[in-house]
């Protein structure tokens, strides 16, 4: 699985290239649907209702991509807001017909000095996502990536009503709905004790 945290306005051969290599080789990859702080023509940073302006960048546009949006703290779509306390800078996910999924768009982590720090961006959405597909995939590591894609879309939550729309696409990935609707085929047929020194087979 590939997991990629970075956004461009301009199509690029090479990038789209590698991204076919590698879903051919039967890998997953997953892509930001970029963030309204970046620039793309014709935008007019930072609230126009250009395509340039809310669209989602590459690599997010290529074929095949898991395309990942944002959302809020309410579990709506991040449109654009200051999400962290003390905060003055404003921003939010893009969106498009590409979107497959969505994801939180904002995290809190602890800084070294032990200090909190709020961070924002569908680059803390898309590795979500990527965390719930390699679930999928180590709870059923025979499935085609093909399965484990079609599963993720399916557990997610709608949110829009209309299945998939270009804001949340199939809606906000949730690994708790997979798992409670198809358990992993893991059976327990008993226990034993490993001491200090001996091996476990």
């Amino acid at each position: 699985m590939v997991n990629i945290g970075i956004q461009d306005c301009t199509y690029d051969l090479g990038v789209d290239e590698a991204v076919a290599r590698a879903q051919a080789a039967g890998i997953l990859v997953v892509s930001i649907a970029g963030n309204l702080d970046l620039e793309c023509p014709p935008q007019v940073y930072p609230w126009t209702d250009s395509p340039g302006a809310h669209g989602v960048t590459y690599p997010g546009k290529y074929q095949g991509v898991i395309t990942v949006s944002g959302t809020d703290v309410n579990d709506t779509f991040a449109a654009g807001g200051t999400y962290c306390p003390n905060s003055t800078f404003r921003d939010g996910s893009r969106h498009g017909p590409q979107v497959t999924v969505a994801a939180p768009f904002w995290s809190y982590g602890m800084r070294e000095g032990g200090t909190w720090h709020c961070g924002k961006g569908t680059s803390f959405a898309a590795p979500a996502v990527a965390g719930v597909l390699a679930l999928i995939w180590t709870a059923y590591p025979s499935w085609p990536a093909s399965a484990v894609r079609e599963n993720l879309i399916t557990a997610a939550v709608d949110m829009g009503g209309n299945r998939h729309d270009e804001y949340r696409g199939y809606g906000r990935v949730s690994a708790w709905r997979f798992f409670s609707t198809v358990p992993p085929t893991v059976t327990i047929s008993g226990w034993s004790a490993v001491r200090n020194g001996e091996q476990c087979t």
